[in-house]
């Protein structure tokens, strides 16, 4: 990805889409990358690879800048109802251009 990244033009917009695996944090030190509106406590290790790379890039997780119902945050749920994935919506470049 980074590979990829590295070669697009400096001046355009990059919106990364995909499965990180991550769970994302509520973890203050990151939270002008994340924002505060995350499903899960703390970042797994892919949530702290996605926060770092998202930092390296000037970017930043979008699906836990936005206030959403808990219900709305999640993209499956486990058959045990224990276990959920959240990570669904890709950094972007700068919160002002959502």
């Amino acid at each position: 990805m980074d590979q990829i990244y590295e070669k697009c033009p400096k001046r355009d917009l990059k919106i990364i889409i995909g499965d990180m695996n991550a769970k994302i944090g509520q973890e203050r030190m990151y939270r002008t990358i994340t924002g505060k509106y995350s499903l899960h406590t703390l970042s797994n290790d892919n949530g702290i690879r996605l926060i770092n790379s998202a930092c390296y890039k000037i970017m930043v997780v979008v699906n836990t800048v936005f206030n959403h119902k808990d219900l709305l945050k999640m993209t499956w749920r486990s058959s045990d109802e224990k276990n959920f994935q959240s990570d669904k919506s890709p950094p972007s470049r700068c919160k002002t251009c959502i």
